[in-house]
């Protein structure tokens, strides 16, 4: 008799124990939820805040009168969703709460004390020492159930932490940039029908054949002459032309061609000259560039710089410098840009629906940088050419402020999308980038980044709210599956 009080006090504290812990269970589990809804909400109204602050800025610049309309229904946007997330953290509740009733339900069910004839005799037994006899005989089988359904739960995890590279868009203000052309098409077209230019200046090594009418002051020779072929020997060669009337100018860049695996060393905007700046260096002298000009009717006042005369008969009028004006008879000249050329184009005053198709962009690109790099003698100064932008990857966005240096890994940006001037404050190149990496980064040095986002796998596949979505459906799924296959049966 008093062993089996015994047995039966030590039976009862065990179900007490067992009553807080599946209390404790079910309390952590509730706070979990609350913490993940908390975080929602906190995610959801920062970046509602941050749109807003966004939105704020541009209706300042453009319409005032959205001051007053806009930040009110995004606030009452916010509200709603408020209203959503405490309306779901609710039924979250009421569904914990009917769960660990019903729990506790089955746990006293199976938890039913013997009478003291029945524990004297030792024939009865309870229905959880019945079930864990079953238990004991399917154990091999639930094993095997909670590893298929632990497995992939493992997976997902792994994949939801495992950084991989992803796309990535974004749109950029800047000064300037360089790149490499590394399109599959040959005469890829860069610079396209730019009229009525006030002065465009060639440096570097090539060699072009004039036609028309000369007339210079310095070396009367030039006078008689119909035909003229000019030598640029050296990098620091130049020929620069202007029109006599520049109000009236019909010098016209008609077309610039690419070959692939050409480095765009500089290619930049100065709004203060309304000039385009852009130097080429092509792969090699087999594959070289092309530039093709049409000079017009109009006279031309043409400037040399460290150049050659081949003509035998001028060799003795050649100087380092000369200038001389020009009447062309045959509008069109073609340059071969076989070496590292420099190209200074001073821009005619055009509307945005002409200038916008100045320059064509849509090329593919590797080594693609927005600064600029100054030699040292201990180490190079880098300045970045960015003004302003955006670019966005797994659903989220990072803001480029100016002199911020945008750091992707690599592969980096793979193409240049769109390219234009950008005739609005702040004046300068607005080009649309795409490509791929497992990070992105903006920092105020090149190599201390300050904000960054990391692609992870699962980021190929899913949205930056779909992910966490699917991993606690997974969860949900797998403890439900999980406490129904290994629940005491009566």
């Amino acid at each position: 008799m008093q062993k089996a009080i015994i047995d039966i006090s030590r039976r009862f504290i065990k179900l007490i124990i067992a009553i807080f812990w599946e209390v404790f269970k079910s309390s952590l589990w509730l706070l979990i939820q609350v913490i993940e809804l908390a975080a929602w909400i906190v995610s959801a109204l920062s970046e509602k805040i941050a749109r807003m602050q966004r939105m704020v800025k541009i209706a300042l610049n453009r319409n005032k009168t959205a001051l007053i309309t806009w930040p009110l229904k995004q606030l009452l946007l916010g509200i709603w969703a408020v209203i959503v997330a405490i309306f779901w953290l609710l039924i979250q509740t009421i569904e914990l709460f009917i769960w660990v009733l019903s729990q506790l339900g089955e746990f006293f069910s199976s938890n039913t004390f013997p009478s003291i004839s029945d524990l004297k005799s030792g024939v009865k037994k309870t229905n959880h020492q019945l079930w864990l006899r079953k238990k004991l005989k399917r154990r091999k089988y639930l094993l095997l159930i909670a590893i298929i359904l632990l497995l992939p739960s493992v997976l997902l995890a792994l994949a939801s932490f495992t950084a991989a590279e992803i796309n990535f868009q974004g749109h950029l203000l800047v000064k300037g940039m360089s790149f490499t052309y590394v399109g599959s098409y040959n005469n890829k077209l860069f610079l396209n029908s730019i009229r009525r230019l006030k002065q465009i200046e060639i440096e570097g090594r090539q060699q072009l054949t004039l036609i028309g009418k000369f007339q210079s002051q310095t070396t009367p020779t030039f006078n008689s002459l119909t035909k003229l072929t000019v030598q640029l020997p050296s990098r620091s060669s130049k020929l620069i032309l202007k029109p006599v009337d520049s109000q009236h100018s019909q010098l016209e860049l008609f077309e610039l061609r690419l070959q692939p695996n050409t480095k765009v060393t500089d290619f930049s905007y100065n709004p203060d000259g309304h000039k385009l700046t852009i130097s080429l260096l092509p792969e090699s002298a087999k594959l070289p560039n092309f530039l093709k000009l049409s000079l017009g009717k109009q006279p031309l006042n043409i400037t040399l710089e460290n150049y050659n005369l081949p003509d035998s008969n001028l060799k003795h009028t050649q100087t380092n410098f000369t200038e001389f004006t020009f009447t062309p008879t045959q509008a069109e000249v073609n340059i071969v840009l076989e070496k590292s050329t420099g190209i200074s184009i001073n821009l005619p005053a055009a509307e945005p629906d002409i200038s916008n198709q100045w320059i064509w962009g849509y090329l593919n690109v590797q080594d693609v940088k927005f600064y600029q790099t100054t030699p040292s003698k201990s180490e190079p100064s880098f300045y970045s050419t960015i003004i302003q932008g955006k670019v966005q990857m797994a659903g989220q966005e990072l803001n480029i402020t100016s002199d911020r240096f945008f750091l992707p890994s690599q592969p980096g940006i793979q193409r240049l999308g769109d390219i234009r001037i950008h005739s609005q404050k702040p004046q300068s190149l607005e080009v649309r980038i795409q490509g791929k990496a497992s990070s992105i980064a903006v920092g105020t040095d090149i190599n201390s980044p300050i904000n960054r986002i990391q692609g992870k796998f699962l980021n190929r596949y899913l949205s930056r709210y779909g992910l966490p979505t699917l991993l606690a459906f997974w969860a949900a799924t797998v403890g439900s599956l999980l406490l129904w296959f290994f629940k005491p049966k009566s």
